[in-house]
């Protein structure tokens, strides 16, 4: 509401109020003096009617100054105005309709019972009403209808005049969880127009990312120049409350590790108790209470930061945290990344030193786990075969045990590491003793260890190794690039197996027909077994440009990180989002909340825009096999958390569509008073007044005479 004076300055007649006041200041003092012996008498009744003057005299001076004051302002030629929505207008035979469908049109009323339908958001009421307006329509008009959520979409077959067909699009729009997008909305409104002039109804809910786009008031404009009435249609809840989990993070605690949150709440309500879920990938769930004051009309949201232990999270992932409010239950879940505690360390146990350091056994190991040294890679911690007490599963996911002479010490906690989820590499060389191994490491081993066999004498290269198949997770990664130098190892000397051992064990083997390559799952985790060495002692493995990526692989196959790990990006729904694709030449496919999403592929990314929120994985198709242990191991290449847009949910109402509306076409929304009239009515009022109060007052002789006692 604003208010204007046509004729401001005369508004400077009002100096004359200093009139009346003078008047009253100066009183004439009586002359007469009238001797009365017993006046004393009435002493107390004379202080009564000097009370009752000093009162009268006051109103009077009131009133003369307020009719004063309203005879100017009514020569000023005041109006007061607001914007009204309600102002009728003439309607057009073209009618394009947009409706608000983002993610704060699923409002709920604040006394909400719950109720899982949608008869209760506002994007239903709002649905209600434009149902019946459409058939308020003449049969001549035409409409079209254009949906609101980024990015805006018309939904009808252009102009339609069957009020069936149309009310049929209707029904066909539905919730999204996208931020608003009025401008696009209007400009497409404007493009079905084409210039020709027409109306635009709006059915939007002032609310979140609306008041933040400055593109709306310049296609207003727009469309206002090109004859066309604009018509704003407001639906809202009152009070409107919100509550949102703002911000999680992972971190550790006390007692294991602890999610930190941030719980916002916007708009009116008295205080609350919100519960608070956060559920890990493994099903676990943890809940909490958060207490959010009072909130008043006015006020800037509030944030409240609190924490829920959880378990230690050592697997990664991704987390949801989750918040029961009933008032906009589409922005209840936040998801976020969960570390991969000791993803980055890989626990290397050395079976035989050597007198040097280029003659240990794990030299070519350690620069192929670590290229770039501690700072980048998964970082190698060295120790010999008697020191498996540095294992720690919270620090190390995977270990690898290189030409061990005596695994016996080491079987009991291997086997306890494996089965928990861990992961383990051996390799063989000289010092492994077939009948040892088998003995204490049954539980772990893809196939028993039967001797070392010779291939190749000095001066020959060696026997070949048949390509992988790409399809195995494992070997993904070469199916592009890199897949050609598998061709060039060589191996002179192998462990055979005993045989007898399930097929699908075996991922690798040599062209003369040996097993090279051989995994087991045991419990939760996995095992490799290579038939030859990690030094250059019996084949030209570590030597080759397939060993780093290869044992790089390993690492991450087996549940480490590597140089080569998974990416993980965030984002919000309905923005582009992209993740770097494997080279590979295996299909990937991504994996939403609700299945698989179509991605575009632009060089070495796949890009996507999220229309849901939730947890998004890059993965290897699912393998066609009958190996259950394959399908298990199916490989992430990347992972995406998406959240709603935070700016809808804020549910405040800001009044912003009618004042930008009114603004460009005043005389459609402004509704104007003159109130002139009534202050020249109210100024002859007081005037009048005062002349009744003035008159008995000059009949009073007490105030002509003053009587003095004797």
């Amino acid at each position: 509401m604003s208010f204007l004076w046509l004729q401001p300055l005369l508004l400077l007649g009002a100096v004359f109020v200093i009139g009346p006041i003078i008047a009253h200041m100066i009183r004439k003092k009586p002359i007469n003096k009238i001797p009365f012996g017993s006046f004393f008498l009435l002493k107390k009744l004379r202080k009564n009617r000097r009370r009752r003057r000093r009162l009268s005299d006051l109103l009077l001076l009131l009133l003369r100054i307020g009719a004063l004051l309203a005879f100017c302002a009514a020569f000023a030629l005041p109006i007061v105005q607001w914007p009204d929505p309600n102002l009728k207008q003439e309607r057009a035979s073209r009618i394009v309709v947009v409706l608000d469908n983002s993610l704060s049109m699923d409002q709920r009323p604040s006394d909400t019972k719950g109720n899982s339908g949608s008869s209760e958001a506002l994007l239903y009421k709002a649905k209600e009403d434009l149902s019946l307006l459409i058939q308020s329509f003449p049969e001549q008009s035409k409409v079209a209808i254009v949906e609101s959520s980024y990015p805006a979409q018309i939904r009808s077959s252009g102009f339609e005049n069957q009020q069936s067909s149309l009310l049929a699009t209707l029904s066909e729009i539905s919730q999204s969880e996208r931020k608003t997008d009025l401008a696009g909305g209007v400009r497409l409104a404007r493009q079905l127009l084409a210039g020709e002039g027409g109306e635009i109804f709006v059915y939007t809910d002032e609310a979140g990312s609306f008041v933040s786009d400055p593109l709306l008031k310049e296609e207003l404009k727009l469309a206002v120049e090109q004859n066309v009435a604009f018509v704003p249609k407001v639906v809202r809840f009152e009070p409107a409350s919100n509550s949102i989990i703002s911000s999680a993070q992972y971190g550790d605690g006390m007692e294991g590790g602890s999610v930190i949150f941030s719980v916002t709440r916007y708009g009116v309500g008295p205080k609350k108790e919100y519960t608070v879920t956060v559920s890990l990938p493994d099903t676990t769930e943890i809940s909490t209470f958060v207490e959010i004051p009072q909130m008043n009309e006015g006020d800037d949201p509030i944030t409240v930061e609190s924490f829920v232990t959880v378990p230690r999270v050592t697997e990664g992932g991704i987390a949801k945290i989750q918040i029961k409010d009933l008032e906009l239950p589409l922005d209840n879940a936040h998801y976020f990344h969960l570390p991969r505690v000791g993803a980055g360390r890989v626990l290397v146990i050395d079976g035989d030193p050597g007198a040097t350091t280029l003659a240990s056994e794990v030299y070519f190991l350690e620069r192929a786990l670590a290229p770039h040294g501690v700072s980048g890679g998964a970082v190698p911690d060295v120790v010999g075969s008697t020191s498996l007490t540095l294992l720690d599963p919270e620090k190390h996911r995977v270990v690898f045990m290189a030409n061990v002479g005596d695994p016996a010490p080491l079987a009991p906690e291997l086997i306890s590491f494996v089965r928990a989820g861990g992961g383990l590499v051996i390799s063989v060389g000289g010092n492994v003793t077939p009948e040892r191994y088998n003995a204490v490491l049954s539980d772990l081993l893809p196939a028993k260890l039967r001797r070392a066999e010779i291939l190749a004498h000095d001066g020959s290269p060696g026997v070949s190794v048949n390509l992988p198949d790409v399809t195995h997770p494992l070997f993904e990664p070469f199916g592009r690039k890199g897949f050609s130098s598998f061709s060039d190892l060589r191996w002179k000397r192998i462990f055979t197996v005993e045989p007898g051992f399930p097929m699908e064990r075996q991922i690798m083997s040599l062209s003369s027909g040996g097993a090279l390559l051989l995994e087991r799952k045991v419990g939760k985790g996995r095992v490799l077994l290579l038939t030859g060495t990690v030094d250059h002692g019996w084949g030209n493995f570590p030597t080759q440009a397939v060993f780093l990526p290869l044992v790089q692989r390993m690492v991450s196959y087996l549940g480490g990180a590597s140089t080569q790990a998974k990416e993980r990006v965030s984002g919000v729904v309905g923005e582009q989002l992209k993740l770097k694709l494997p080279n590979t030449g295996g299909e990937v496919q991504l994996l939403g909340p609700s299945g698989l999403v179509g991605t575009q592929r632009e060089g070495d990314w796949a890009i996507f825009t999220p229309q849901q929120a939730g947890p998004y994985r890059l993965q290897s198709d699912s393998v066609s096999t009958k190996s259950t242990e394959k399908i298990e191991s199916a490989l992430i290449w990347g992972t995406a958390t998406v959240n709603v847009p935070d700016s809808e949910s804020d549910v405040r109402h800001l009044d912003e569509l009618l004042s930008i509306a009114a603004e460009i076409k005043p005389e459609h929304f402004i509704h104007k008073e003159h109130l002139d009239e009534r202050l020249l009515v109210l100024g002859l009022v007081l005037l009048l007044l005062q002349a009744w109060l003035a008159f008995p007052k000059a009949q009073d002789p007490e105030g002509e005479v003053q009587m003095v006692g004797k």
